[in-house]
């Protein structure tokens, strides 16, 4: 957009990150790098990191994961090469706005901070909120309305509708049954951390 560019690698490991390297590489180079894989150690290889250069790394994990992500290996690359890394278990949402010029990272965090301190590394700004995050933001698949089930990432309306339609529900397992819910949204779901049955 504009002269600021961002990259969404989805679950790419190295494999494909080599295809990009072979055949893309005149167009990785971006200002914002969704890293791949929730920071797992089979992506965002050194040799990806180069091409790509990004001034901000945004990594979306679910707090205390089985899986260990990010991986201290992936945090390590990103912070070496004086990356601004943002993460959904340690900043909760993390929207990034841009006019075409200039990034705006704004972030949930725990307690207050300074609302335009500036981004490490970056002129830009950096906008934060408390995190009002409680048990009272988390959606029970089983008595959560409409609205309420689109909080959950990769539930629009008609998801939604599929989901109020599958009641009851025993275990987030049972999302699998939505249309467009794989292996990889499901674990995205699990990560993300506010889906619940009750």
């Amino acid at each position: 957009f504009g002269d600021v560019s961002f990259r969404f690698t989805g679950d790419a490991e190295t494999a494909s990150e080599g295809h990009l390297l072979a055949n893309r590489r005149d167009y990785l180079d971006v200002d914002v790098l969704k890293v791949a894989h929730h920071g797992s150690r089979t992506s965002t290889s050194p040799r990806f990191l180069e091409a790509v250069e990004p001034s901000h790394a945004v990594i979306t994990v679910g707090e205390d994961n089985p899986y260990g992500h990010p991986t201290n290996e992936v945090l390590e690359r990103l912070t070496r090469d004086g990356i601004s890394v943002y993460r959904t278990d340690l900043d909760g949402n993390i929207i990034i706005l841009s006019d075409g010029t200039d990034i705006t990272v704004d972030r949930e965090s725990d307690g207050l901070r300074d609302a335009n301190q500036p981004a490490p590394g970056s002129s830009h700004t950096t906008v934060e909120r408390e995190d009002s995050r409680s048990a009272n933001d988390r959606v029970d698949l089983n008595s959560s309305d409409i609205e309420e089930l689109q909080r959950i990432v990769h539930i629009g309306p008609e998801r939604a509708r599929a989901i109020f339609d599958l009641r009851p529900i025993s275990s987030l397992d049972e999302l699998r049954r939505v249309p467009g819910i794989g292996p990889e949204r499901l674990a995205d779901i699990r990560d993300e951390g506010i889906a619940y049955v009750d």
